[in-house]
């Protein structure tokens, strides 16, 4: 039994335990993983709600706060309709693409606290304690330092990656253009290359999601971070659990996050028909960006639905970080073979690391 990596959560007070605890720790099929994320999805929902619920509603509310300011700021890129066939000038863009980027930075430091919190109260869920939405919420903050500096550690080294991948297809397109003189043979070249360009996105962009997947897991239960936290990912994440295709590690996460982003796009496409309605009770139309123009709908209509939407969101959401928290033990049980519950009880992780 190995026991030189870091451990699980521990469960040091048994009275934390949960009633509705699973059943003893044992390698998964695919379905059982999918079935056991389910099984503590019911019986922790309010819980797991509640701590999504505290990065939902800033991340709404600043979505909605630059929505108004770029009414005002930049109304012809906010309100296309009221300003047809009207261009933006600089000033516009700048308000646009800096509000843009200060609102996607945030957003995404927000989500990935969200996910760091709902690992860490998951996993203590999934090794059979009470998950406690101020426990885990205390345990992400602490912890934000390394979860955000690992996140961007990790899109800094993907940026690069990406970048250097369309190196062919960039390359196919500037010889195409450099050695043949026919429009034809320029545009031949130029559509391979593009195509040579999005393929590698694709094939690189998935093989490094699926190769990193299981980041924040160990950032926040393993207690590694940086490039430690990346090389452990990668090395969890390598090779086979068993013999077969389907035990490939990066099909089996594919097969999760597959799932879980079906049943996530499903709510939110039910989640956002109301706003649908509102936009045609006022005659507005979202599919028309020329006569587009949210201006119209009143706060007092749109904010029900929109705050519909978020609720429906917040409660899917968790569903996807705890399959993906379930695979991680899956793929600890099955590739380092020790008791994960003996750890959990016995040993506390080392916030030295």
């Amino acid at each position: 039994m190995q026991t030189s990596l870091a451990p699980a959560p521990a469960v040091a007070d048994p009275a934390r335990r949960d009633s509705t605890a699973l059943p003893p720790l044992r390698p998964m099929t695919m379905g059982e993983i999918l079935d056991r994320a389910l099984g503590l999805f019911r019986s922790s929902f309010l819980r797991l709600f509640t701590v999504m619920l505290v990065f939902q509603a800033p991340m709404y509310a600043l979505q909605k706060s630059f929505q108004t300011l770029m009414q005002q700021k930049a109304p012809v890129l906010a309100r296309p309709g009221a300003f047809r066939g009207a261009l933006p000038d600089a000033e516009q863009l700048a308000w646009f693409f800096g509000g843009a980027a200060v609102l996607g930075v945030v957003t995404l430091a927000l989500y990935q606290l969200a996910v760091a919190a709902l690992a860490t109260g998951a996993a203590r869920g999934f090794l059979g304690e009470r998950i406690e939405p101020g426990r885990a919420l205390r345990e992400a903050f602490t912890r934000a330092p390394q979860v955000l500096g690992t996140f961007l550690l990790l899109s800094l080294w993907t940026g690069l990656l990406l970048t250097l991948s369309i190196a062919p297809g960039a390359g196919l397109i500037a010889g195409g253009f450099l050695v043949f003189e026919s429009a034809g043979a320029r545009i031949g070249a130029a559509v391979a290359g593009l195509l040579v360009v999005f393929g590698a996105l694709l094939v690189v962009g998935l093989y490094l999601m699926l190769r990193y997947v299981l980041v924040t897991e160990v950032v926040m239960i393993e207690k590694l971070s940086f490039v430690r936290a990346l090389r452990r990912s990668a090395r969890l994440m390598a090779g086979r659990v068993g013999p077969t295709f389907f035990d490939n590690c990066k099909v089996r996460a594919s097969i999760v996050l597959a799932v879980t982003f079906c049943i996530s796009i499903s709510v939110a496409i039910v989640a956002s028909l109301p706003s649908y309605l509102v936009y045609a009770a006022f005659d507005v139309s979202p599919f028309n960006p020329e006569s587009f123009d949210p201006s119209l709908v009143p706060l007092w209509a749109m904010l029900p639905v929109e705050a519909f939407a978020v609720f429906c969101q917040t409660a899917v959401a968790p569903y996807g970080l705890l399959a993906t928290i379930v695979f991680y033990f899956d793929v600890r049980i099955k590739r380092e073979g020790f008791d994960l519950e003996f750890l959990a009880t016995h040993l506390a992780p080392n916030p030295s690391r």
